[in-house]
């Protein structure tokens, strides 16, 4: 047996190789669940796009030629006074009009609204004017269709209404 008694010094060496050894241990551990995770497969997936607004616009004409936005009265398609003027007891006249869906996006079309005043469309017996029904007509990109304007006096008109002038406005309206 021996008697011998290590040196204050080895003793602290002996703990430090044990503690390196230790640190050795735990970088290897470390490391290799580092590796695991490093060498997993990551993937990537992007999307983009572009977007813009469908334009919406329905325009008319009186001779399926010449279309007009006619947004509002002052900019309103005029129909040739010929088409409507000396009209005479018991007469009917009508003139076609034509509305085309300009858009990029369908146009759902309501019932025009007539307005008319002067005295041809005042009084007791006036003439009356009226525009065929549009309601429900649904017009793709591109699209025309016609509805009729209508424009009577009563076979007994009285002589009163001779010389007398009146005006008519028509608007018709559609939805997206």
């Amino acid at each position: 047996m021996s008697t011998h008694t290590p040196a204050h010094g080895a003793e602290s060496n002996d703990r430090r190789r044990t503690g390196a050894k230790i640190a050795l241990a735990a970088l290897a551990i470390g490391g290799i669940g580092a590796a695991v995770t490093t060498a997993a497969w990551t993937d990537d997936v992007w999307m983009t796009s572009g977007a813009n607004a469908a334009s919406f616009e329905l325009e008319g004409s009186v001779d399926g030629e010449t279309w007009s936005e006619a947004d509002d009265e002052s900019t309103a398609i005029v129909i040739d006074k010929s088409e409507l003027g000396e009209l005479v007891p018991g007469e009917t006249r009508t003139v076609e009009l034509q509305l085309r869906n300009a858009g990029s996006t369908d146009a759902n079309l309501a019932d025009a609204t007539v307005s008319t005043t002067g005295e041809v469309f005042a009084g007791d017996t006036p003439a009356t004017a009226e525009v065929d029904s549009v309601a429900g007509t649904v017009l793709a990109p591109g699209e025309t269709t016609t509805a009729d304007l209508t424009v009577s006096t009563p076979v007994l008109w009285p002589d009163e209404y001779q010389g007398d002038t009146g005006s008519i406005v028509i608007t018709f309206t559609a939805q997206s």
